[in-house]
């Protein structure tokens, strides 16, 4: 076998291979099918070729030159056929069509069963020789013609065609040109120019350059760039011219310096100067190909330089209109967009999300608007919220399962769109670019599908940011309305003790200008402001519902109640200090109406009670009184009278007490006073009453009761009332247990509590607001002073007294005494009134 025999072969089976590989690719596509059929005929008549070539038979010879026709012959018809389908159509053309050009192939190929078509065929070294009758004008214009047919639909589509399609076209028509041209050159010029046909078998080797080209704008899914291909052939041409004429000049100086005979020696010194001439063929292929770059690219900005600048330009806003009107500006200047659609998702509805036009710019007069509203179930939505990749036209036209391919492009057509890329957001596609056809009919690149990627993730995170700076702005512009519109002061300070908010309602409490403290330190603040928010600063403690009174600069005083509490970041750092406070001079204006409305109030019942009772034993002696003229002598009427006199006296002297002491404030001096001893004290006294009665009393007391500064006498007084009133309100047999705690209530404080419960008694729900009021009573003898007092005597020291009936079958009286412990160096005097604070 010779080098050509060799080629052939090789030849064949590469066109197999690329054969089945496209039509794997997209078995389901027109394109790949037909291609499939040429490529499989274009390896059979290249092995036809083979098997001529290594023909030892004169009539075997003979029988593979009529098979190679009938070879050649379905190839053109595959051929034309593939390029009526080709580069993207998903139908095959017209049935009539197909079968016009079948017969026609058939026409052609019956030449090869006619006898004129071989005069004579001779077998010689390295070669055949065949001498070809009148049938081979017809064969041969019969591949003219067909051929130049597919050529010129070729040549019609890649004028009409515009970017990848383009590309796809200008690959084969390239492929083809060589093909052609090496079949020429071996089968016309050569023979013509040198006499000799021993080269004709090279011209079926030069076929697969149509072949690889065809399966290579097929196939590969990111074709190079016409512009950027031929500057590469340019480079590799002109590198192998270099080296060819360097080798020609060698061998003719070889050849005049004389015969040369090639030793052992001679055969590795080639094999290094072929190895050195690789090396030189690398290092001259590298430095023209970069001339060549460098003259082609000399005004083109590189893909990270766009980079840079896109995103240079993009970061300067966070306006979504602004960034919009970015977005097709760069787009339609930079990878030179016929026409951009930017979709933006919308809030979820109840069908899910919507996609909203944003924008639009550039498109035809044809096209003069676009869908406004992509729903959910879209197609194109779909597709591309599952991928969340680009998707691009003649990509989906090459490469995806018909029945999906079919409504994605119509999906694109309503778009007018070439790509559509996601604009992603954490996962989630947040909208589309979607961006027309290129000018000037081209392809878009690797580098500009990457730049559209680039756009779409800076659109993403600029679209959050201005999101995100939206909210800001609306946070704070609701902050300053509802900060002016407060009644409340509010003054906060930051870390370095600066005022930094400032509200009107703190300025009119204060008596100064708002602007005026913006950014001052806290030393410009009232005394009374000041000192609370340095503790806070310097301290780090907090306030709450705390009294205060403003002096403000005209003199006037501004009561107030403030809280101050830490302001602190994520990791817990201090940041400043807040502080919200309220003029109090409303409420103190009507809590004093309220007291006074009570104390009216209260003066009336006590009035009227008084009045009641006094009317009794006044009415008693007013009655003897009346009567003791005319019996005056009688004995027993003064005794009667005596008796009953000195009674209601006695009555209306303990009504007086009882009042003096409801009114009586607690003693100037305190002392400690053990609340156990204390009630222990009151039970014994009454225990003698309670078993005349048969009523079983009962005491526990807390271990760890403190003691607690406070008037023994009027403590022993409303734990006595509260027990008379049980001992008074239980039944024959009952029980009343009395007990002590020691709490710590909500607020923090320590408290005693006492708590008195007798069985078999209840109170009316109607009665209990009113059980310790003054004259409330629902005995029939009695004043209802007992429980006034009680409940005067534990307010008198900041406590209170409340009852609970119905429990456990009967009432209990609970008595609450916040703990206010004794100092060791100094006496403590009495406060007045509800003025009686815990400590």
């Amino acid at each position: 076998m010779t080098l050509n025999t060799y080629c052939l072969a090789i030849t064949a089976l590469s066109m197999m291979y690329l054969a089945g590989l496209v039509y794997r690719r997209a078995s389901d596509r027109p394109v790949n099918k037909l291609f499939a059929v040429y490529a499989f005929a274009a390896a059979l008549w290249v092995t036809t070729n083979f098997l001529i070539m290594t023909a030892t038979d004169v009539a075997v010879a003979r029988f593979w030159v009529r098979a190679g026709h009938i070879a050649s012959a379905l190839g053109a018809v595959a051929f034309v056929e593939f390029a009526w389908v080709f580069p993207a159509s998903l139908h095959y053309q017209r049935l009539r069509w197909r079968i016009l050009l079948l017969c026609y192939g058939l026409l052609g190929a019956s030449v090869a069963f006619m006898p004129q078509l071989i005069l004579d065929l001779q077998i010689r070294p390295n070669f055949v020789e065949v001498t070809y009758g009148w049938p081979a004008v017809l064969f041969l214009l019969f591949l003219v013609t067909t051929l130049a047919y597919g050529d010129l639909i070729l040549v019609g589509k890649w004028r009409r065609a515009r970017g990848l399609q383009r590309v796809q076209i200008f690959y084969v028509l390239t492929g083809l040109a060589l093909a052609h041209s090496t079949g020429i050159v071996t089968i016309l010029i050569i023979p013509l120019v040198a006499k000799t046909t021993t080269a004709s078998g090279w011209g079926a080797v030069g076929h697969i350059f149509a072949v690889a080209f065809i399966a290579y704008a097929i196939a590969k899914h990111h074709l190079m760039e016409t512009s950027t291909a031929l500057r590469r052939w340019v480079s590799y041409a002109l590198t192998t011219v270099v080296l060819t004429a360097a080798t020609v000049l060698g061998v003719m100086m070889l050849r005049l310096a004389g015969n040369y005979e090639f030793t052992i020696s001679d055969i590795i010194s080639r094999f290094v100067t072929a190895g050195m001439l690789a090396i030189v063929f690398a290092i001259i292929h590298r430095v023209i190909q970069a001339r060549i770059e460098a003259h082609f690219s000399r005004q083109e900005h590189s893909f990270l330089d766009i980079v840079e600048e896109v995103s240079q330009r993009l970061g300067r806003t966070l306006a979504h209109e602004e960034i919009y009107d970015l977005v097709t500006s760069i787009v339609i200047n930079t990878v030179r967009a016929t026409s951009i659609s930017v979709y933006g998702a919308t809030e979820q509805e109840g069908d899910g999300v919507h996609y909203r036009l944003y924008r639009q710019s550039g498109l035809s007069e044809t096209r003069a608007s676009v869908p406004q509203v992509l729903a959910s179930d879209d197609v194109l939505v779909q597709i591309i919220s599952q991928e969340l990749k680009p998707l691009y036209r003649d990509n989906i036209l090459r490469f995806r399962p018909l029945q999906e391919a079919r409504p994605l492009l119509e999906a694109m057509d309503k778009l007018g769109a070439e790509v559509v890329v996601p604009i992603k957001w954490m996962g989630q596609l947040s909208g589309m670019l979607c961006v027309g056809a290129r000018e000037n009919n081209q392809m878009y690149t690797q580098a500009d599908l990457r730049l559209l990627e680039n756009v779409c993730g800076q659109i993403a995170l600029l679209s959050r940011n201005a999101e995100l700076y939206t909210q800001v702005l609306n946070i704070k512009e609701l902050f300053e309305m509802i900060l002016r519109r407060m009644d409340s002061g509010v003054i906060a300070i930051d870390e370095h003790a600066e005022i930094s908010v400032f509200n009107p309602a703190a300025a009119r409490m204060i008596g100064v200008g708002e602007s005026e403290m913006l950014g001052r330190s806290i030393d410009q603040l009232p005394e009374e402001v000041r000192k609370p928010l340095e503790d806070v600063h310097r301290q780090r403690r907090v306030y709450s519902e705390q009294k205060a009174s403003i002096r403000q600069p005209s003199g006037k005083r501004v009561p107030i109640v403030y809280s101050i509490s830490l302001l602190t970041d994520v990791r817990g750092e201090y940041r400043g200090a807040v502080m919200v406070f309220n003029d109090m001079s409303v409420q103190e204006a009507l809590q004093r109406k309220q007291r006074e409305a009570e104390q009216l109030s209260l003066l009336r019942t006590i009035s009227a009670g008084m009045a009641h009772e006094i009317r009794n034993p006044l009415v008693a002696i007013r009655t003897f009184a009346e009567l003791a003229p005319t019996h005056f002598s009688d004995p027993e009427f003064q005794s009667s009278f005596a008796q009953v006199a000195r009674e209601e006296i006695d009555r209306i002297e303990r009504l007086v007490e009882e009042l003096l002491m409801l009114a009586r404030p607690i003693q100037r001096a305190r002392s400690a006073v053990d609340m156990n001893a204390l009630v222990q004290s009151v039970v014994l006294s009454l225990s003698a009453s309670a078993k005349a009665k048969g009523v079983e009393v009962s005491f526990d007391k807390a271990p760890d009761l403190p003691t607690t500064l406070a008037d023994d006498d009027r403590l022993r007084q409303a734990v006595m009332n509260v027990l008379l009133n049980a001992v008074e309100a239980t039944p024959n047999g009952g029980q009343i247990r009395v007990s002590t705690e020691h709490i710590t209530q909500a607020d923090g404080e320590s408290a005693i509590v006492i708590r008195v419960w007798n069985s078999g008694s209840s109170i009316d729900e109607g009665d209990l607001p009113y059980i310790f009021d003054p004259f409330y009573t629902t005995k029939a003898h009695g004043t209802g002073l007992g429980l006034a007092i009680c409940q005067s005597v534990m307010k008198d020291h900041g406590g209170m007294a409340s009852v609970r009936t119905d429990v456990e079958g009967g009432t209990e009286f609970v008595l609450t005494l916040p703990t206010i412990r004794p100092t060791d160096d100094e006496a403590v005097p009495a406060l007045q009134g509800g003025d009686f604070k815990a400590q």
